[in-house]
């Protein structure tokens, strides 16, 4: 966007977005450059603490092809880490099986030939940060962990995926006002039963992604969406994007912020 106000030029934009000033003396000047690279520096930080995946020259939210030790320093949560059976953890018995058959693949002394030897060094200490965060959540509160463990196991950003998680009817509708108010309640209900563990230092990071996601599954049913365009709505969250700023891409941006959708201007006069 470009605005003449007065003798000052303002431009603004968000990610892949350059503005160059052309002089008629042949000379230019870049007035605006956005943010978009994560390949490297700050912003490819800023995307590994969201658990972007970086996969092909494109990001991602998530990707199956991934090593042990990506897998684990991309999961978004301790029990993602562990890779523990549906339902949740049943007891510390399983917590602890699933945390030793993971440790005889990322153990540094294991993958002494591993081409990137530091990221399982990074991958088993979050290992055992995520086992003993697990071990401390169960003995918390056994079911409310397991509450949590559905939670962040749900996929709200299909309809699909939002009204099974919410229990209420997955029908593609233009008119979503009372699917919203049942999703609301549902959603109000769902992280009462996790208040639990809100106090549990451990589980911070935990609970607070669980009711992002909760309120993300309200908004993806209170978008209205028609039975034509939903597949090819849908079919977009699959596809990687080039960039690190971004309009649009909701999945990538909540619950966690992967992408960012923030404006970025400059001005000339």
């Amino acid at each position: 966007v470009a605005l003449v106000l007065g003798d000052r030029l303002v431009v603004s934009g968000v990610g892949q977005v350059r503005a160059v000033l052309l002089f008629g003396d042949g000379s230019h000047r870049q007035l605006l450059g956005g943010t978009h690279d994560f390949q490297a520096g700050a912003e490819r930080e800023r995307v590994d603490e969201a658990f972007g995946i970086i996969h092909g020259g494109l990001l991602h939210r998530a990707v199956d092809s991934l090593d042990d030790a990506q897998r684990i320093l991309r999961a978004r949560s301790a029990f993602d880490v562990l890779q523990l059976e549906a339902g949740g953890p049943a007891d510390e018995k399983q917590i602890r099986t699933a945390y030793k058959k993971l440790a005889l693949r990322v153990h540094p002394d294991k993958r002494k030939d591993a081409i990137d030897v530091e990221a399982y060094n990074k991958a088993f200490a979050r290992l055992e940060s995520a086992k003993e965060a697990a071990e401390t959540m169960l003995s918390a509160d056994a079911e409310a962990c397991r509450e949590l463990y559905k939670v962040l196991r749900a996929d709200v950003h299909t309809r699909e995926g939002a009204a099974e998680f919410f229990g209420v009817d997955k029908t593609p509708t233009t008119d979503t006002e009372q699917v919203t108010e049942e999703a609301e309640k549902a959603c109000r209900w769902q992280i009462k039963r996790l208040e639990k563990l809100e106090g549990v230092p451990v589980a911070a990071a935990e609970f607070a992604l669980a009711k992002a996601i909760c309120h993300e599954a309200v908004e993806t049913l209170r978008r209205p969406c028609s039975a034509e365009a939903l597949p090819r709505q849908e079919a977009l969250l699959r596809i990687g994007i080039p960039t690190s700023r971004a309009m649009g891409v909701r999945d990538m941006r909540l619950p966690s912020a992967v992408v960012r959708m923030e404006p970025e201007s400059a001005s000339w006069h």
